[in-house]
């Protein structure tokens, strides 16, 4: 059924039995299940943890693009592949990757406040502001060693 749905572009549907071994399966379309536009802040959460939360992921690229394909975002990726740049009205997102193709960052602009999301060791995104020109980071892995 999931195959079906992103073949459709449908993502609410039911499945049951009809009897033995057999079972039915609807798609549903309805005005109700439309998606409101992409906002900054929700792209960036569905990145950060919907990545982090997919331990079985492992193409991030690929998965970037095809939710940045699918929302439908505005994206470019740098020449080298290492990141890409994805906007929706309001916000611009960096997704950084790392050597093996993970998600190495995560920054954005939301209206007027950047946003800096720091993958750290352990599955988790910080996210931190940035305001009056002054960055604000937390202690790398390094920086945390005694």
């Amino acid at each position: 059924m999931d195959a079906a749905k992103a073949a459709a572009g449908r993502w609410a549907g039911y499945s049951g039995p009809v009897g033995g071994d057999t079972r039915a399966a609807f798609l549903l379309e309805h005005p109700s299940f439309v998606l409101p536009a992409p906002e900054g802040v929700r792209v960036v959460r569905v990145l950060s943890e919907g990545l982090m939360g997919a331990p079985l992921l492992t193409d991030h690229r690929r998965a970037v693009a095809a939710y940045a394909a699918a929302r439908p975002l505005a994206w470019r990726w740098a020449p080298d592949g290492a990141a890409v740049e994805l906007s929706c009205p309001g916000a611009a997102i960096t997704v950084r990757f790392d050597e093996l193709g993970r998600i190495g960052g995560i920054a954005s602009t939301l209206g007027r406040t950047r946003v800096v999301g720091l993958q750290v060791p352990t599955p988790s995104v910080m996210l931190l502001p940035v305001t009056d020109g002054h960055t604000h980071s937390s202690p790398t892995a390094e920086e945390r060693q005694p």
